[in-house]
């Protein structure tokens, strides 16, 4: 057809235009180019992925946070942070397991206040494990459309975040 995939772009007026949103209603993932339920292997690798995040979450829903907004990870039998030890501030992960556990524990601002990069991988670590397990159990194609929107930005979105989270925690860091 020649048109967007994925809007009315093109459509020469009104009419024309809800014809193809019609269409796409009717047709679903299909009038996109996409199949309409994705290939086992698909579903294995989401299921594994959504496993993964589950992890995640119950260890941080588990752990008790840090009052000082850092050192939750030491729980787990790990050493305190190496590069703060050395340094005297703290790393670009530091508070990330308090974040992490606080927005287990439901403490959104506390969460926030650990390390806000934290907060915002903890939210979409629920997020991407509800969209896993909806893929891997249905076979939808929405885990490849949401695949398709983050794709190549997603390890820019990752730097950026993280020097962001850290700047974050250089600000307020007490020493």
């Amino acid at each position: 057809m020649g048109r967007s995939r994925h809007s009315c772009a093109g459509a020469s007026d009104r009419t024309e235009c809800a014809v193809l949103v019609n269409a796409t209603l009717q047709q679903g993932p299909m009038a996109l180019g996409m199949p309409k339920r994705v290939p086992f292997a698909h579903r294995r690798w989401a299921g594994i992925i959504a496993l993964g995040c589950l992890t995640v979450l119950v260890v941080a829903a588990v752990l008790r946070p840090d009052p000082s907004g850092m050192g939750t990870h030491q729980q787990l039998g790990l050493p305190p942070c190496g590069f703060k030890s050395v340094f005297g501030l703290p790393c670009p992960t530091c508070g990330m397991t308090t974040s992490f556990t606080n927005a287990a524990h439901a403490h959104p601002v506390a969460a926030v206040q650990a390390q806000p990069f934290g907060a915002i991988l903890a939210l979409i670590s629920a997020i991407t494990f509800w969209l896993s397990l909806h893929v891997a159990i249905t076979g939808s194609t929405l885990g490849l459309t949401a695949g398709q929107l983050i794709g190549p930005r997603l390890p820019w979105l990752l730097i950026g975040g993280l020097l962001a989270g850290w700047s974050y925690t250089l600000l307020t860091a007490h020493t």
